[in-house]
């Protein structure tokens, strides 16, 4: 029998096992709707290819003397067993049955914990029955970020359009050779300090009640009214990013649905991709390699201004990275998961969360931008749709291109934060887009 191999646990993939005991179910559900029937064979051994490609989807958690690691399963008759219970058809009606069994799926997925020790760490549900299959996989955030699982889905595309595909070696899980400083220690401490004091100066305006255990996450889908053809161009003429225009948006509308407080201000936090501040020899494509950071919103009664507050911080912020200015905050990060352990480490989340210290933000933010790669394998299997949501501890939206129109997937604390209120808040994004596209705009001299 081949011998185990063993994968070590970075930062995040630590944070998300301690998560996982205390928070529920810390996946990330990827919804992909096909152009054209599939016969749920085809679709079943294409995910089967991808777990024997893919090692990282075939490891179990397993305890070591101080921690946590990945027990990667050699391919055979258990890995095949696993993978039947992960795997399951639906068959629904068409029209409103269609709607109404996806939405079940996704709110199931969404709060049903794995069981990382015995079963594989994913999920996959193929709903039939219609002209559009869907596909629902769910995967555990302890395999991959959303990089990955977008090439997990254009692996499978590819699989069906025919293509041989090559075995992806495991990457060192690893990200400190993205963001080590090189100089400037005492400038990085010192921006960290001023980015706390600033915290403690304007705390961030919630949609969350802070105090209580964690409850059950909700799950809703939303097709952006929007072209994303003038999303592009609405940006282009603001001298910004598409990222940059979302987020002011995402975070004017989260921040206006939130109970004003004193000094209080929108806090959005943005995830960033790690792999191009790696050295192009040691760049990974498969893992977690993901760090973030907050975005005030202090104008959300005016888009405009809110985006002009975006694209100044998202500059600073990302031309830090590129410069290597983030290794001290990102060391510091790296702290708490590693030294107090999965246990300790929850029980720390759980005793914040119900003492009403547990830091909120108004929303989180991730985008994966473009998804046309998808495509882009031949005719056979095309997608249709494609959204993505990942359980938090708080509003988390998640943005997706594809096809010319952009697609978000949005979960929050069920218990704590009413559906009207998201629906009001995604009702306000939805205007504000539509403002933002509909106003001529000239470039103006802030720098891109």
């Amino acid at each position: 029998m081949t011998a185990l191999a063993h994968v070590g646990l970075n930062r995040s993939e630590r944070l998300y096992l301690a998560l996982e005991s205390v928070a529920g179910a810390i996946g990330q559900i990827h919804v992909l709707r096909f152009h054209e029937p599939h016969a749920e064979a085809d679709v079943r051994a294409g995910l089967r290819h991808l777990v024997r490609l893919f090692p990282r989807l075939r490891g179990l958690v397993e305890p070591t003397a101080l921690g946590h690691r990945l027990a990667v399963l050699p391919e055979g008759a258990l890995v095949d067993a696993l993978f039947e219970s992960a795997f399951r058809a639906v068959t629904v009606a068409e029209g409103a049955g269609d709607a109404a069994r996806l939405q079940s799926l996704l709110d199931e997925l969404a709060n049903e914990p794995f069981d990382l020790a015995r079963a594989l760490p994913l999920r996959a549900r193929f709903l039939t029955g219609g002209p559009r299959p869907v596909l629902v996989l769910s995967l555990h955030h302890v395999v991959c970020d959303g990089r990955g699982m977008l090439k997990l889905l254009d692996a499978l595309m590819a699989h069906l359009n025919g293509e041989e595909l090559a075995a992806q070696p495991l990457d060192d899980p690893g990200m400190r050779a993205a963001f080590l400083p090189t100089r400037g220690l005492w400038r990085q401490m010192a921006w960290q300090r001023g980015e706390r004091a600033a915290g403690k100066q304007s705390p961030a305006l919630t949609l969350v009640k802070e105090r209580g255990a964690f409850g059950p996450t909700s799950v809703r889908l939303h097709d952006v009214s929007v072209p994303l053809a003038a999303i592009k161009q609405a940006a282009a003429a603001r001298g910004c990013t598409v990222s940059e225009l979302v987020i002011a948006a995402l975070g004017a509308s989260f921040a206006g649905r939130a109970a004003p407080r004193a000094r209080a201000v929108g806090s959005v936090r943005v995830s960033v991709d790690l792999r191009p501040y790696f050295p192009p020899e040691r760049r990974p494509t498969f893992g977690n390699y993901v760090a973030s950071f907050l975005v005030r919103v202090t104008r959300a009664d005016d888009l405009e201004a809110a985006l002009a507050e975006v694209h100044a911080r998202m500059r600073e912020v990302l031309g830090r990275f590129e410069r290597r200015e983030m290794g001290v905050p990102l060391l510091l990060a790296e702290l708490a998961p590693r030294l107090l352990g999965r246990r300790l480490l929850g029980w720390c989340v759980r005793a914040l969360k119900r003492r009403g210290r547990l830091a909120q933000v108004t929303v989180h933010c991730s985008n994966l931008g473009d998804a046309d790669l998808l495509n882009g394998h031949g005719a056979t299997a095309r997608a249709d749709a494609l959204a993505f949501v990942t359980p938090a501890l708080g509003p988390y939206v998640g943005s997706v291109g594809l096809g010319g129109r952009m697609y978000l997937g949005v979960t929050y604390p069920r218990a704590e934060i009413e559906e009207a209120v998201i629906d009001g808040a995604l009702a306000d994004f939805e205007r504000g887009l539509r403002a933002l596209t509909a106003t001529p705009f000239k470039v103006s001299n802030r720098r891109a």
